[in-house]
């Protein structure tokens, strides 16, 4: 005679389980928090202690005059003067700041490859708030001539530069605004 298994919680799917506990268990402490909190452009967030810097140059959190966007999205742009003894070569990517506070990763030698991500152009949609002090110029000629680093994303929503020679260190952004921001 074989006994019935009880059904109760554990009864229909009960496999799945023991697999989410092992996802979880694995999941970097970090990344539950990366998903939760609410993405912002802040310097001391972003560079702190990756990169040195002396002086804050852009900290802007704005929604982008592009007509074409999404009223929900949010330029955050990070941008600071690099000290003189900054480090030549482009910093790692740190895994324990949250996401939008990321800068680093998978670094390109300038000048920026022409082929990219295709139906989003960050610096145009995001230029009006580059502008200041012709900072825009400093990073164009940044991106285009050699001696700079930079890294993007495969959707467009992210272009980071770090240009020693220029001493400037850029963190630009497209975020999504949630509801109650």
């Amino acid at each position: 005679m074989r006994a019935d298994r009880p059904k109760g919680r554990c009864g229909k799917g009960a496999g799945h389980w023991p697999a989410l506990c092992i996802l979880l268990a694995l999941m970097p402490a970090g990344a539950v928090a990366q998903t939760t909190e609410r993405p912002f452009a802040n310097v001391e967030r972003t560079y702190g202690d990756v990169v040195a810097w002396d002086r804050k140059l852009i900290e802007q959190e704005a929604v982008p005059l592009d007509g074409a966007q999404p009223s929900g999205t949010l330029c955050l742009i990070a941008a600071v003067s690099l000290s003189r003894d900054a480090a030549r070569e482009p910093p790692r990517r740190d895994r324990t700041r949250p996401l939008y506070a990321q800068f680093g990763g998978d670094w390109k030698p300038t000048p920026m490859a022409a082929t990219g991500p295709r139906g989003k152009d960050i610096l145009a949609i995001c230029e009006a708030f580059l502008r200041a002090d012709r900072f825009d110029q400093t990073l164009l000629n940044a991106l285009e001539t050699p001696g700079s680093f930079y890294l993007r994303d495969f959707t467009g929503s992210l272009l980071q530069v770090y240009a020693p020679d220029r001493r400037i260190a850029v963190s630009i952004r497209l975020a999504q605004r949630r509801a109650g921001q």
